[in-house]
């Protein structure tokens, strides 16, 4: 697939990015983890796909959304 232009191309990337993480899962387990060492382990993990999510709610918006979101912001 040959992609039109560098904006199709940077969607595109950007997608990838999503899945990837909100894919991400920590399988390594060391029986001598401790539970801090366990919940900083989960909690990456959290927050990956965390923003893995805001990232495909961002890419999902459409014009509109955009400029009412600068505008806010403004």
């Amino acid at each position: 697939m040959k992609l039109q232009n560098t904006t199709q191309r940077t969607q595109l990337q950007l997608n990838v990015l999503a899945d990837w993480l909100k894919d991400y899962r920590e399988d390594c387990y060391d029986s001598n983890e401790g539970a801090v060492e366990s919940q900083v382990r989960m909690g990456v993990q959290t927050a990956l796909h965390k923003v893995g999510d805001y990232l495909e709610e961002i890419l999902a918006m459409n014009d509109h959304q955009l400029v009412e979101w600068e505008d806010w912001k403004a």
